[in-house]
């Protein structure tokens, strides 16, 4: 006995109902990467510090050398 009425899992819908099932599922899926692009994606740029102030700090702190600085300044600008 199939159940259903003798329409098996898709009550009737047959094609209908698998295409209608797997345009849900795509759409889970779309909210679900959306949703998590949104979360990660998401950057403030107000602590940024650009590369020319990084390397100020840096040089200011020896963690590079002079000649590094120079470069790094030359780069950016």
């Amino acid at each position: 006995m199939m159940g259903y009425g003798g329409f098996g899992a898709m009550a009737g819908l047959g094609w209908l109902g698998m295409r209608l099932g797997l345009l849900a599922l795509i759409g889970v899926i779309a909210l679900v990467v959306w949703g998590a692009g949104a979360l990660l994606g998401q950057r403030s740029t107000a602590d940024d510090v650009d590369t020319l102030e990084l390397s100020r700090q840096r040089y200011a702190r020896g963690e590079i050398s002079q000649a590094e600085y120079e470069e790094a300044t030359r780069r950016s600008t």
